[in-house]
């Protein structure tokens, strides 16, 4: 998937609402929201110089901040359509057993049922935009305080930091790794 998709688009984080981004993408398509990372963070896929002239210039008008991510594949859009059917026949096989802990999930937003990580549900994600806001909403809520972001840099952080400050709860956030720091430091 990754292979046949590499280089067919591109994702920006924008650190503002998807309500102060829509109108700059109002009359212009091949934009689409991939991402509600926080109520001020927010990610957008595109073709990549689009995305680039549209990050400039929305920063040049806001002074918000703006950042092209390291990906070439535009996960989270129609984009990827196309390649979905060969996605879900190569995931069709797989029976995922039930977790063991609460599972928030980051399609719906919201914690996750038994038998919600279908071949179904993963084809579902990888098309739709990501609902990370809510999700984190979701546990905070449920009384979670402490987070662990497992990924090769640590970005959510933040989002979640920001939220939690928002309604006043205090949190413990902990990244695996961090940008430009070998992996066996962090």
């Amino acid at each position: 998937l990754l292979v046949r998709l590499a280089g067919q688009g591109a994702m920006a984080h924008i650190a503002l609402p998807q309500s102060d981004i829509a109108p700059f993408i109002k009359d212009r398509p091949g934009f689409e929201f991939a991402a509600f990372n926080s109520p001020k963070a927010t990610v957008l896929a595109g073709q990549r110089e689009e995305v680039q002239r549209l990050i400039d210039g929305i920063a040049a008008q806001t002074g918000a901040f703006c950042r092209m991510l390291r990906s070439d594949v535009p996960f989270h859009t129609s984009l990827i359509e196309r390649e979905l059917g060969h996605f879900a026949s190569e995931i069709a096989g797989i029976e995922p057993a039930g977790p063991t802990l609460p599972l928030y999930s980051t399609l719906y937003g919201k914690k996750a049922g038994d038998g919600a990580f279908t071949p179904d549900y993963w084809r579902e994600h990888i098309r739709h935009p990501v609902a990370y806001r809510q999700a984190a909403e979701s546990m905070l809520a449920d009384g979670y305080n402490a987070f662990v972001e497992i990924s090769p840099n640590s970005v959510l952080m933040d989002a979640v930091s920001e939220r939690a400050a928002s309604l006043g709860k205090n949190v413990v956030l902990a990244g695996t790794m961090m940008r430009d720091e070998q992996a066996a430091q962090t």
